[in-house]
């Protein structure tokens, strides 16, 4: 069976204050339809004008609006293997801006019908009962004194907003490819981002607050390497969701006529031969310090070598060369 969306008027809900009804988004499948909410209240007048072609700028504006909204529920349901309301309502209200989505243990809005719509994102509840009822959890609350399960992907990232959301999605991608290190840095980025942007909405990353967050990195004494690379996890980010066609490309903040990732400088500085002499001749009565200037030569004389790879070295017996009856002994990365 197929999937229809149209854009309606809820008239069994109204609001008391305003006297207008909310615009909502009608997904139907197998006969059966439920009520999305879309943050829109019109009055019936409003709405019947919608279809006209000269409207006001007001109007216009909602009209588009109310336009992307059913594109990217139409996007969304093309990406299902196989709709379902919950599926749907998972994606749909995972990446909107009037709705965020509440921690777990809430009712799902997949339980919504004609005749009543969900608490958290019904039409009958005001702008501020979702203000009030919507809060955004922090790692710190979900886990305590930041400390993170081993699996990052089993944190509640939805529950921390949109971006938040494509945040988890991919690093749950990168773990399944056992790429712990890049999800860690993803996390961190995240992380960093939510101290800054407490709400974290793809619409609030502007070009002018990622110039800010800059300068906040600057002033919490993070260098410019860090911020580099946490602002190219975000772009990845922006990237991904532009290509789902889950945001509009114009809310892209990066570019070269935009905001520009700053690069860190890795200057390289030689020793002097003066100063290995000095580290060569220098004598200890420490066999903590000498262990330490025989570890820094022997790293200066294999080329800079990993000092990971200085732990994983073993000691291994060889007898190859001709003559050595007894064999030498030979150090071997492993």
């Amino acid at each position: 069976m197929s999937v229809t969306t149209a854009i309606i008027l809820n008239k069994r809900r109204m609001s008391k204050k305003t006297k207008n009804y909310p615009v909502v988004l009608r997904v139907t499948f197998n006969r059966d339809p439920r009520l999305y909410s879309l943050g829109i209240y019109l009055s019936a007048e409003d709405f019947e004008k919608l279809s006209s072609p000269r409207l006001g700028i007001k109007l216009r504006e909602i009209k588009e609006k109310l336009e992307k909204e059913e594109q990217r529920a139409k996007t969304i349901i093309k990406n299902l293997r196989k709709f379902s309301f919950q599926a749907f309502s998972d994606e749909f209200f995972a990446f909107a801006s009037h709705a965020r989505k509440r921690p777990a243990k809430t009712a799902s809005p997949a339980s919504t019908d004609l005749k009543g719509m969900d608490a958290d994102r019904g039409t009958d509840a005001t702008a501020e009962d979702r203000r009030n009822g919507i809060r955004r959890q922090n790692f710190k609350n979900q886990f305590g004194k930041r400390k993170y399960p081993p699996l990052k992907s089993e944190m509640d990232f939805r529950a921390l907003g949109e971006v938040a959301s494509h945040y988890g999605n991919y690093i749950l991608k990168l773990e399944a490819q056992d790429r712990i290190g890049t999800a860690g840095c993803y996390l961190s980025s995240l992380t960093s981002l939510l101290d800054y942007f407490p709400q974290l909405r793809f619409s609030d990353i502007t070009e002018l607050e990622l110039h800010r967050y800059e300068k906040w990195m600057k002033e919490k004494d993070n260098s410019i390497t860090t911020t580099s690379l946490y602002l190219r996890c975000l772009r990845r980010i922006f990237d991904i969701a532009i290509a789902k066609k889950l945001i509009d490309r114009d809310l892209y903040p990066f570019g070269p006529e935009k905001y520009i990732i700053p690069i860190g400088r890795n200057i390289k500085k030689a020793v002097p031969i003066d100063d290995i002499q000095r580290i060569y001749e220098y004598q200890s009565l420490d066999a903590n310090k000498i262990m330490c200037r025989d570890f820094w030569f022997f790293i200066y004389l294999a080329n800079g070598m990993n000092v990971k790879d200085v732990a994983m070295l073993k000691l291994t017996r060889s007898s190859t060369l001709a003559g050595n009856v007894n064999g030498d002994f030979r150090y071997v990365l492993r």
